[in-house]
This record gives C-alpha cells, structure tokens and sequence, in this order.
C-alpha cells in the first residue's frame, strides 16, 4: 500500500469515528436535556417550584454526568447500527438519510429496551418516561442518524 493510500484510510475512518462521535454526542446532550425536562416536570406535578436559574443548574449537571455514559453507550449502539446500514445500503436501495435515521431508530429503541430489561422493568433513564418521552428519545436516534449521514457524505470536488 503506498503512502498516499494509508493516508486516505486514515482520513476515512478519521471521518467515520468523528461522525460517530458527534452523532452520538448531540443525542446525549439532547437526551440529557429532555432528562432534565422531564424530571423537574415530574417534580412541577407534585407542587414543588423550581426557580430558571435550578432548572437551568440541573440540565448543566445532567449534561454533566448523564451525557457521557448515555454517549458511550449510544456510541456503540451507532457503530452497530450504522454499520448494518452501510451494508444494507448496497441491497437495498434507500437514499442515505433515511437509511441511517432508521438504524439510528433502531439502536435507540434496542438500547432503551435493553436498559429497560436489565433494570427489571424499570425505566431509568429520566428522558424515555412514559410513552412520549420514550417516542421522542427514540427519534433522537433518527436525528444521530441524520447527522451521520450529512457528516459522512462524499462531496463532489468541483
């Protein structure tokens, strides 16, 4: 292999990992805000008030803690998924948005079922409360996908 031919493996898979991890990235910080939503509107439910400035202490703090082991995990969700999308792709013929935002789904919806099981039935992660927040953190999913997708395009060189 010559050197310019590493080099452009390199800079692939350099591509490929960086989408990964920014997909996954912005699920867990969106997931981690929708945690953080939906817990101060369980509390708001019960009477308590919260001031902005708590609510805003709380979604840092989430962000903080939550994001990262939300992250890791759907990280390697994605690299499941999006793996048997790109091969999928060549069988099946769906434009690459729509390809990844469903296996983006897919990973999300196997990744909170599982979290689901593994907890004996309860749902631990405060963003996938009740049937809403459960659609809503799936679609999440589709919104990594997409970000995916978009990142790891191959551009035209005019």
């Amino acid at each position: 292999m010559t050197a310019q031919k590493a080099n452009q493996k390199m800079r692939h898979w350099g591509k490929i990992i960086f989408a990964l991890l920014l997909s996954a990235g912005v699920t867990a910080v969106m997931a981690s805000m929708l945690s953080t939503y939906s817990n101060f509107g369980t509390m708001r439910e019960l009477g308590v008030d919260i001031p902005l400035s708590k609510y805003f202490e709380g979604m840092m703090g989430d962000i903080k803690r939550f994001a990262p082991i939300f992250g890791g995990v759907t990280f390697i969700g994605y690299t499941i998924a999006f793996s048997v999308a790109g091969v999928l792709r060549r069988y099946i013929p769906l434009p690459r948005w729509l390809a990844f935002s469903l296996a983006g789904t897919t990973a999300m919806a196997v990744m909170l079922w599982a979290i689901f099981t593994y907890a004996e039935g309860q749902q631990v992660i405060g963003a996938a409360k009740g049937l809403a927040g459960t659609i809503v953190t799936i679609g999440l999913g589709a919104l990594g996908g997409i970000i995916f997708s978009i990142l790891t395009s191959a551009r035209t060189k005019t």
